[in-house]
C-alpha cells in the first residue's frame, strides 16, 4: 500500500498544510467581503479555494519541502516558503489566463497570499520544533553493535522525519559496554535487555544481530514485549525507514515468508492496461517534441538518431532498448563501459536530453512491444549483468518483473557507475518488487517529474 512509503510526520504535514491553505483563502474572502460568509459562500469561493490548495500542495512539494532533513532556522523557511508561493501564484496565473472561470479576484488573492504565507511560516516553525524533539519520538533500542546496526543507526540519524530517537545499543559482548558506536553508545549486555529497556523507558526494540555468529535472547525480548514494548526485526525497520531492503542481510526464507513479493494476475494486467493507455497517449502527445530532438542530434553530430542496445528484459530474456542517441557514434569503440560523470563522449545536445531524460522517451515503443513498463528496475545490458550477478547476491531477482522507463531506484538514487552503486541500486530494486503496486507506481511517475524538473540524478 502507498502508506507504507510516506512517513505518518509527511501525512500530517500535508493534510495540516492543505487544511492551512484552504482555510487561509477562505479567510481571505470573509475578510475582503466586510467578513460576510454568507457573500463569501455566494461568490463561490469554496471550489476555487480548493483549487489553489491543489496547485499550493503540488508547487510545495516540487519544491522541496516535505523532505524532512531536520529543524530549519526561521531565516531559511521563510525563504523556500516565500519561493513557493511566488511560484504558486505564477502557476496560477498561467490557469486563470486559460480558464478565467477559475480567478478569484485580485482583492482574495492578495489577502491570500499575505495569510497564507504566514500562517505556513508559523505552523512549519512549530513543526519542526516537534520534529527535532526527542521527546516527541519513539525511543529505540537497538540490540547489536555490528555492520547492519550501524546501519540502522546512520539511516535513523540521517532521517529526523521517522519519529525515531536512538537510545542506544546492548551488546552480545559484555566488554563492550560505554562504546560509542556512530553517536550513541552501548547500554549494556543483551542479558540486562530488560533493565536496560526499563531504565531508559524503551518504546521499541530492534533487533540487529549477526545472525550467523550471535544468538537472540528470546527470554528478555518476550518479556519486554509482553510488558507492551514494540520488537521489530531489523531488516523491516531498515526497509521501512529507507525505502530498500539490505542485500547484505537478505536470506531466501525471509523473501519466502515475507508480506510482498506476490504478484496476482489482476495486477499484472492492470499494469499491461496502464502502460498500453498511457505510453499510446505520451506518444501521441510529445511527438512533435520527439521531432525536434531527432532534427537536433542530427544537426549536432554525425551518427544515426536512435541508438538501439541489448538489455535484459524479464526472467532474462534480452530485447533491444530505444533510446535517442546522446554520444558519439565511436563512444563504444573500445567495448561497452559506464557512462561516467562529465562524460567526454556526450554530445552537446546529449548532454541536454539526458538532463532532462528526454533521450528515454523512444522507450515508450519498448512498453508498446510489452518488453518493459513504465515503472519496473531500469534494464542493464548483458554484459554488465554478467559481471553484476557474480558480485551482488540476489541481482537476478530483479528480473522477474518487467524493466521499467523509471523505477524505485531511479527517484531514490543517483546514476549507478560502479559495483557498489548497483548493489545500493538493487536494494532499491527489491523494495520495488516486493511492495509492487498501482499507487507505488503512481507515486514513482509523480516523484520521476520531480527528478526530471530538479535535474537529479542524469549524468
Amino acid at each position: 500500500m502507498i502508506g507504507r512509503h510516506i512517513s505518518g510526520r509527511i501525512l500530517l504535514l500535508v493534510l495540516m498544510e492543505s487544511f492551512l491553505l484552504f482555510g487561509g483563502v477562505l479567510l481571505a474572502a470573509w475578510v475582503h467581503f466586510d467578513f460576510s460568509w454568507e457573500k463569501t459562500v455566494s461568490f463561490g469561493v469554496i471550489p476555487k479555494a480548493l483549487f489553489i490548495t491543489a496547485v499550493c500542495q503540488v508547487v510545495l512539494y516540487y519544491s522541496d519541502l516535505y523532505a524532512l532533513k531536520g529543524k530549519k532556522n526561521l531565516r531559511e523557511t521563510f525563504l523556500s516558503f516565500f519561493q513557493a508561493m511566488g511560484l504558486s501564484y505564477v502557476v496560477l496565473a498561467l490557469f486563470y489566463f486559460l480558464i478565467p472561470e477559475l480567478i478569484i479576484g485580485r482583492g482574495i488573492g492578495v489577502l491570500s497570499f499575505i495569510f497564507l504565507f504566514l500562517l505556513l511560516i508559523l505552523w512549519r516553525n512549530t513543526f519542526d520544533l516537534f520534529l527535532v524533539s526527542p521527546q516527541m519520538k519513539e525511543k529505540v533500542l537497538i540490540v547489536g553493535t555490528g555492520e547492519m546496526a550501524a546501519r540502522i543507526a546512520r539511516e535513523i540519524l540521517n532521517d529526523p522525519g521517522c519519529g525515531l530517537f536512538i537510545e542506544g545499543f546492548v551488546s552480545p559482548e559484555g566488554e563492550e559496554i560505554g562504546r560509542s558506536i556512530i553517536n550513541p553508545s552501548v547500554l549494556g549486555a543483551v542479558e540486562e535487555l530488560h533493565s536496560v529497556v526499563a531504565a531508559h523507558r524503551i518504546d521499541r526494540i530492534v533487533v540487529a544481530l549477526d545472525q550467523r555468529r550471535q544468538a537472540l535472547p528470546v527470554r528478555e525480548i518476550l518479556r519486554c514485549k509482553l510488558e507492551g514494548v514494540k520488537v521489530q526485526e531489523g531488516t523491516n525497520l531498515l526497509e521501512q525507514i529507507s525505502g530498500k531492503i539490505s542485500v547484505k542481510e537478505l536470506r531466501p526464507s525471509w523473501i519466502i515468508f515475507s508480506e510482498g513479493f506476490h504478484r496476482t494476475a489482476f495486477l499484472n494486467q492492470v499494469k499491461r492496461v496502464v502502460d498500453l493507455v498511457f505510453s499510446g497517449i505520451f506518444l501521441l502527445v510529445l511527438w512533435p517534441l520527439m521531432l525536434a530532438v531527432a532534427l537536433a542530434i542530427k544537426m549536432d553530430s554525425r551518427g544515426p538518431v536512435f541508438y538501439r542496445q541489448e538489455r535484459v528484459g524479464q526472467w532474462g530474456k534480452n530485447f533491444t532498448l530505444l533510446k535517442f542517441r546522446s554520444m558519439r557514434g565511436d563512444a563504444e569503440a573500445d567495448g561497452p563501459q559506464w557512462a561516467t560523470e562529465s562524460d567526454a563522449r556526450v554530445t552537446r545536445v546529449g548532454r541536454v536530453i539526458r538532463k532532462l531524460r528526454l533521450d528515454e522517451l523512444p522507450q515508450l515503443v519498448n512498453v508498446l512491444k510489452g518488453h518493459m513498463s513504465l515503472v519496473g528496475p531500469r534494464p542493464e545490458r548483458p554484459e554488465f549483468v554478467f559481471r553484476l550477478r557474480e558480485k551482488i547476491p540476489f541481482y537476478d531477482q530483479r528480473h522477474s518483473v518487467k524493466p521499467g522507463i523509471t523505477g524505485w531506484a531511479q527517484v531514490k538514487f543517483m546514476y549507478s557507475n560502479t559495483i557498489e552503486d548497483s548493489l545500493e541500486k538493487l536494494e532499491y530494486d527489491l523494495f520495488y518488487i516486493k511492495n509492487m503496486s498501482i499507487p507505488l507506481d503512481l507515486l514513482i511517475i509523480f516523484q520521476t517529474v520531480k527528478v526530471v524538473l530538479l535535474g537529479r540524478g542524469a549524468l
